[in-house]
């Protein structure tokens, strides 16, 4: 089913609750990949209608097919790129932890449904399939249509969406993987994301990976980008700023500490970096992490 008669949408928002429940929509058939710098506080739920995608979280890849859905763990780094055919269809559910007590307050929905440190591709049967997507096409069509009690009727599908993938998420201890699907190459692309996670505080420039991999420079800053859509200093820089948020949330340590801790030379350039990545300043995010726990 395709929402709108149009050939491409691009990320079309068709609803958004100030507790923080996302729900997009979006038909491609042109090359796409996501924009670059991206991770967030955010549990987020893919479901792939049409189409093939490959899809990049921390370091490995999954091969995506239509009646897939990826669920992507709080703050993790991921991607999606082109499979041979562009063409594609999806929806797009970002969940913020506030929003899941506010939709489960009667209950503890951490027993339900433990997302953190659950992440992957969950392959469907057809009838779940079915399922998904009639519960998500419907939230679709409700956000479109914006017949009175709309907001009502889509939180009552999310939580039954939601209570689905808990069960379908207890029938196996960790989601579908099928790793045999890649390439030497994206092999080699994917051990040296995990020894740029391993290592980012001493690796200090291209020179490092080539020298530990033996590959030249520009066959890695080529390859890389297409195993993970990201380049090995995007990849670096992230990695470097996903480890100060850590730290940030520890007195014990200053920006100066911080900065030299997750591997920058220089405080003023890890600043810069953790603007650009998070919008904010490291001394902002920190006051923003001591409000929310006291829960301003």
């Amino acid at each position: 089913m395709t929402i709108s008669g149009g050939d491409i949408i691009n990320d079309t928002m068709f609803f958004k609750s100030e507790h923080g429940i996302v729900l997009k929509y979006a038909y491609r058939n042109t090359d796409y990949i996501m924009p670059s710098k991206h991770f967030h506080n955010l549990y987020e739920i893919y479901y792939l209608s049409k189409g093939e995608r490959y899809y990049f979280i921390d370091e490995k890849k999954y091969h995506v097919h239509a009646g897939d859905l990826v669920i992507i763990d709080y703050n993790q780094i991921h991607q999606t790129m082109n499979a041979e055919n562009p063409m594609h269809e999806r929806i797009l559910l970002q969940i913020t932890k506030t929003a899941v007590d506010t939709l489960f307050k009667d209950t503890c929905f951490e027993n339900i449904l433990p997302l953190s440190g659950r992440y992957g591709v969950l392959r469907l049967e057809e009838h779940e399939r079915k399922k998904v997507e009639y519960l998500l096409f419907d939230m679709l069509r409700e956000a479109t249509n914006k017949s009175i009690g709309y907001d009502l009727m889509i939180l009552i599908h999310l939580k039954e969406f939601l209570i689905f993938l808990s069960r379908k998420l207890s029938q196996r201890a960790l989601p579908l993987y099928t790793e045999n699907t890649l390439t030497i190459r994206d092999k080699k692309m994917l051990e040296m994301a995990e020894y740029i996670k391993n290592n980012h505080s001493t690796i200090q420039n291209l020179e490092d990976l080539s020298k530990q991999f033996y590959l030249d420079k520009s066959y890695i800053c080529r390859k890389f980008k297409e195993a993970t859509g990201y380049t090995p200093s995007e990849y670096l820089n992230i990695k470097r700023i996903q480890h100060a948020q850590q730290l940030l949330n520890d007195d014990r340590y200053n920006i100066n500490d911080i900065s030299n801790i997750v591997g920058y030379k220089s405080p003023s350039t890890f600043i810069k970096r953790f603007k650009a990545h998070m919008n904010m300043s490291p001394l902002e995010y920190r006051k923003l992490l001591k409000r929310n726990s006291r829960g301003i």
